[in-house]
């Protein structure tokens, strides 16, 4: 993790967009394939999660029928470079549940994949050839960096450490740290412990952090109250006032020495050898940013307001993506191919029987469709069958099941000689027979939905 200290997250600019996909607002069913420059897709936008692993391989999930607002991801599986699947002789009774390799940075060899398997409840790690690494006994596989795996044991309460055979080198309590994701980086891992100082500020909570190694052991160095990982030989750190809040911030090495004694006002973790630091100015307290390298001189001077403008400087940057097409281009795979979302326009029929984002589809159902006079016939081509009809009514749960708990409100349509006559949105808590006759309730026009609010289709037209 690459984390600027001492900055509002608002401020960064130029972030990287790394191997996980484009995701865009509520609302928009968004379905992943790969496609070419020229628009042509190789690999179908049906799936809900889909990364290149590299050499070649794609780590895809399925969507799956699910009676919440969001679906359940679906069936885990390795797709080939045309996307047909890529199958893997998995340990009995296991499926593949997810990769600690690729997803950020595409492997060179297939060999180097690690495939985290599960049995249903536990969680083990393979290789491509399907030959068991960790067995399927740890509660959730973590991470995997430089030939060390970090894994989740309940029954330990404990964050274990595991060689690239499968040995436990080290078992660490929860109870006395925690290490949120993170994976070990030249030769040690950052633990934050559980205890935390509070200074009475809403917000001001600091933890102490160790940085670990594999065997369980930690460097020796003073307390330390924030840090990050470590990167071309320095960790940012931040050295605290009296109410272990971190006032300035600076790099130390794996000895505790501080590079080039200098302590600033904010630091991000080096990149290729170079970190962009803030400097507060004693004429005016504004704060500079500027870039320096290993050896703590500045390679960038420190005159720019904002790190906006380091940009270039940092040589980040930003994936184009298409604004004229239904999909949206996220990552470059090769000269000519992207990873992609794909976003429909229309109403989808299946996308709303398979219940992906039903709000977001009845706004585009109200956009292709006149429901009022429509026949009932014909709105269950579209809708499917209802979750609950009667006399005069039929109605669809806003999440895909009229019994869900959570789904607060459902699609409520009233039919007049087989068609329909107006529709409403209904609380599942009220009473339908009540509801029917709430007349003064009931959508009877054509309806279309602009800037979040509901308007008749006709008078939009004639705006």
């Amino acid at each position: 993790m690459n984390r600027l200290f001492g900055i509002r997250a608002t401020a960064l600019v130029g972030l990287l967009l790394l191997c996980g996909l484009y995701c865009s607002p509520v609302g928009a069913v968004q379905k992943y394939g790969v496609v070419t420059e020229s628009g042509r897709w190789i690999i179908e936008p049906k799936y809900q999660c889909l990364n290149y692993l590299g050499d070649g391989l794609y780590f895809a999930t399925e969507f799956e029928h699910g009676s919440t607002r969001f679906p359940r991801v679906g069936g885990a599986q390795l797709l080939d470079s045309s996307g047909k699947p890529f199958p893997i002789p998995l340990p009995q009774a296991c499926q593949l549940h997810d990769s600690l390799t690729g997803r950020q940075n595409p492997v060179q060899k297939r060999s180097e994949l690690m495939l985290v398997i599960s049995n249903g409840t536990k969680e083990g790690i393979c290789d491509i050839d399907g030959r068991s690494i960790v067995p399927p006994i740890y509660d959730k596989m973590l991470t995997y960096s430089e030939g060390c795996f970090t894994a989740e044991d309940s029954e330990r309460r404990a964050t274990v450490f595991i060689d690239g055979n499968g040995k436990v080198l080290a078992s660490i309590s929860k109870r006395d740290f925690e290490f949120s994701g993170r994976s070990f980086h030249e030769g040690v891992i950052l633990g934050e412990s559980t205890v935390a100082h509070y200074d009475g500020q809403p917000g001001c909570v600091t933890r102490l952090c160790r940085f670990f190694r594999p065997d369980g052991s930690h460097l020796q160095l003073p307390p330390l109250y924030c840090a990050d990982c470590f990167s071309d030989g320095y960790a940012v750190v931040g050295f605290p006032d009296s109410a272990f809040k971190p006032k300035y911030f600076g790099f130390i090495n794996k000895n505790g020495e501080l590079l080039g004694g200098k302590k600033f006002a904010s630091c991000q973790s080096f990149v290729s050898g170079k970190a962009v630091v803030g400097l507060a100015t004693k004429s005016d307290g504004v704060v500079r940013y500027g870039v320096i390298d290993t050896s703590g001189n500045f390679v960038v001077k420190p005159i720019y307001i904002e790190t906006s403008s380091l940009a270039s400087s940092a040589s980040v940057h930003m994936m184009p993506l298409s604004t004229q097409s239904p999909y949206r281009k996220t990552n470059r795979i090769s000269p000519d191919m992207w990873l992609a979302v794909f976003e429909s326009k229309k109403f989808e029929p299946d996308d709303w029987k398979m219940n992906l984002d039903r709000p977001g589809e009845f706004e585009k159902l109200l956009e292709q469709e006149r429901l009022i006079g429509m026949s009932r016939t014909r709105l269950f081509a579209l809708l499917g069958e209802p979750d609950s009809a009667g006399p005069g009514w039929l109605e669809y749960s806003m999440v895909g099941s009229a019994l869900c708990a959570d789904s607060l409100q459902v699609y409520f349509f009233r039919c007049t000689d087989d068609k329909i006559s107006g529709w409403k949105l209904r609380s599942v808590m009220s009473d339908r027979a009540q509801e029917l006759t709430k007349s003064q309730d009931f959508y009877t026009d054509d309806m279309v939905i602009r800037n979040g609010h509901y308007e008749r289709r006709d008078e939009q037209k004639a705006l």
